[in-house]
């Protein structure tokens, strides 16, 4: 407080005086001014206690965040303030209370859920936290498995990608007979997986894991059988036929059962087979028409392949058919 006017006087007078402001402190004040012998009081209040925070609020990332701080400004020096979390995923590490400006430290939880948000209290001011959801990587499939025989081509292996749109991930391979496409795909995507052609026989495991910042890597396992060639077995190995009298050739595959296609050749067309197509294994009729055939031995085959590419291949089994003389 200052004296303005009327500091001495005789008699009757005036004396004017100021208060300043009280911008600095909460609590109330009290002054006097000593007019003649006599105190005159005056008492100031405070102002209202509030503070301002900086930063106002905080995008944490999905695998959170400590050592968070808060600057805290308070507009009066004797202002008292706490600090408390609304979120059981924000944690106060320092500054619960303070007085006057100050600092608070949080930290904020890895998040495995979906997007949140939370709020800190700091001397009635609220400090907003939102965390976004967990990125998630789903695939159609974690196995893959393939056989082939070797030499046979094979349509390139498909795994379709889904889950947080927009991720990126990185694809990593184990394995060197294993072409994997692309290295890095944005969600939603598909890998493409093609097998060396140069593989020998023999059973092959890859495995393809899948990598983005913030969600659980996925691995996919490959396994890719080859197998030898189905290779043709006919029995008999060669047919004796006597006149018109059918008989039967057996034909299977070794490896895998294959589509075939039988074929008679003759000299005049007097060897017949059925069923000329189908799949191994079968019981193959074959017949001779020696109606219009000289008497003598003759020789025709049945050739037996596969369209199947790596199908194996070809087997021929000769056939002969004897024709007596007349009246024999």
């Amino acid at each position: 407080m200052t004296v303005t006017g009327g500091a001495t006087g005789t008699g009757n007078g005036t004396v004017t005086y100021s208060v300043a402001a009280n911008g600095t402190n909460v609590a109330s004040r009290t002054g006097r001014l000593t007019i003649g012998g006599q105190t005159f009081t005056v008492t100031q209040g405070g102002v209202t206690g509030s503070v301002t925070l900086a930063p106002a609020s905080y995008a944490a990332p999905v695998a959170g965040a400590t050592g968070r701080s808060i600057a805290v400004t308070a507009n009066a020096t004797d202002f008292v303030w706490t600090a408390t979390s609304n979120a059981p995923w924000l944690s106060i590490a320092e500054g619960g209370s303070g007085t006057g400006n100050g600092t608070v430290t949080y930290s904020v939880a890895a998040n495995t859920g979906g997007e949140r948000s939370g709020t800190l209290t700091i001397g009635g001011r609220t400090f907003a936290v939102t965390q976004g959801a967990k990125p998630e990587i789903v695939v159609s499939a974690t196995r893959v498995e393939r056989s082939v025989a070797a030499g046979e081509g094979v349509a390139p292996m498909v795994v379709d990608l889904a889950g947080t749109a927009g991720l990126p991930v990185a694809v990593q391979v184990d394995a060197p007979w294993l072409e994997v496409t692309p290295a890095v795909v944005s969600l939603p995507g598909r890998l493409v997986m093609r097998p060396s052609t140069q593989l020998r026989p023999g059973s092959y495991v890859a495995l393809i894991t899948l990598l983005a910042e913030g969600a659980e890597q996925v691995v996919v396992t490959v396994r890719y059988t080859v197998t030898e060639p189905p290779q043709f077995v006919a029995l008999p190995a060669a047919l004796a036929l006597e006149g018109g009298t059918p008989q039967v050739l057996y034909v299977t595959s070794r490896g895998r059962q294959v589509r075939y296609v039988a074929e008679a050749t003759s000299e005049g067309g007097w060897l017949a087979v059925t069923a000329e197509t189908g799949m191994t294994p079968v019981n193959l009729r074959v017949t001779a028409n020696p109606f219009f055939l000289k008497p003598g031995v003759h020789t025709g085959t049945i050739r037996v392949t596969t369209p199947e590419a790596g199908g194996g291949g070809p087997i021929v089994v000769p056939v002969t058919v004897r024709v007596g003389a007349a009246g024999q």
